[in-house]
């Protein structure tokens, strides 16, 4: 009785094709790859990691994988997620979607109002990505150089 009950009050329109969308699998896919290029940021980082920008004593310049993929994989693997996370919980294929909630105003701006705070967060890693290159420059020189040379693109292979 209690789950019917639920059920009706969660599901406001019966969809007549459940399925996983192209658009649904991709946010996951991004959540996953993200999770794991994270993962793999953090090993290589070790004691160097921190959430804020700075150099430790004994710093040294990190260019194994995956810094020797992209200059910057915590940040993409940040990215990637927040953009994951906004496309299975609004696109073709969520629950939000599929159920009819998005014919809910409130629910409407609840999605512009997350949407709005990940391009926030997204928009602050970019200023932040720049920051760091040049503290980066400025505490390893030409190794840095060498490195950027090596690693051109900050955080997609041969797009950006």
């Amino acid at each position: 009785m209690f789950a019917e009950t639920a059920l009706n009050d969660l599901v406001r329109i019966p969809s007549s094709t459940p399925a996983i969308t192209p658009i649904f699998l991709i946010g996951f896919l991004l959540c996953l790859c993200g999770a794991y290029v994270r993962l793999s940021s953090y090993r290589a980082l070790g004691r160097l990691f921190t959430f804020e920008v700075s150099i430790r004593d004994q710093h040294k310049l990190i260019t194994t994988y995956p810094y020797s993929i992209v200059r910057h994989p915590a940040y993409i693997s940040l990215i990637a997620p927040l953009t994951g996370i906004i496309l299975c919980l609004f696109g073709p294929g969520s629950w939000v979607f599929e159920c009819g909630w998005f014919e809910l105003l409130t629910v409407k701006i609840f999605a512009v109002i997350i949407t709005a705070v990940h391009a926030y967060i997204i928009y602050v890693v970019l200023a932040r990505m720049d920051n760091e290159d040049k503290m980066m420059k400025r505490e390893f020189g030409g190794q840095w150089d060498e490195w950027a040379k090596d690693v051109p693109y900050k955080l997609v292979p041969g797009i950006f």
